[in-house]
C-alpha cells in the first residue's frame, strides 16, 4: 500500500483537514478540488491568518488516463456551513493498493484505475 503523501505532487499536504469542494468525473478523469492544507514544509506554506488554524490554498487532485471508475457510495451531501462555499467533509484517505488508487471520506467512496494522482492550485 502507498499512502497519498508518498506521490511527489502530494507530499506536502494534508488531506485529512482539508476540505472537498467538488468532485467532477468524466469518461477518463476524476477531479477533486479541495480548499487543500499545505504543511509547512510546502514551498507555497504561509503562516495562516490569526483565526484560522492551518495555510489553506485552492487546489484541486487530478486523476487522468483512467481506465476504471467506481463509485462504491456516493454521498456528497454538504456540510451545514455558516459561512463561505458548500463543503463535502475531508479527504479520509487516499492509496494505492494493488492495481487502483482508493479515495474515501465523508462524501463517498471511490476506486480509481489511472495515472498516478497530480496536485495542482486553482483559483
Amino acid at each position: 500500500m502507498k499512502h497519498y503523501y508518498e506521490f511527489p505532487s502530494l507530499e506536502h499536504v494534508y488531506l485529512e483537514d482539508s476540505w472537498v469542494l467538488d468532485i467532477q468525473t468524466g469518461p477518463d478523469s476524476v477531479e477533486i478540488t479541495l480548499e487543500t492544507v499545505l504543511t509547512e514544509s510546502h514551498p507555497e506554506y504561509s503562516d495562516p491568518p490569526p483565526d484560522e488554524q492551518y495555510c489553506y490554498r485552492n487546489g484541486r487532485i487530478c486523476f487522468q488516463n483512467a481506465k476504471r471508475i467506481t463509485w462504491i457510495n456516493k454521498s456528497m451531501v454538504p456540510s451545514p456551513e455558516l459561512v463561505g462555499p458548500p463543503t463535502y467533509g475531508n479527504v479520509d484517505a487516499l492509496y494505492f493498493s494493488e492495481d487502483s488508487y482508493h479515495v474515501t471520506g465523508e462524501w463517498g467512496e471511490l476506486d480509481i484505475v489511472s495515472c498516478e494522482p497530480l496536485f495542482e492550485f486553482v483559483e
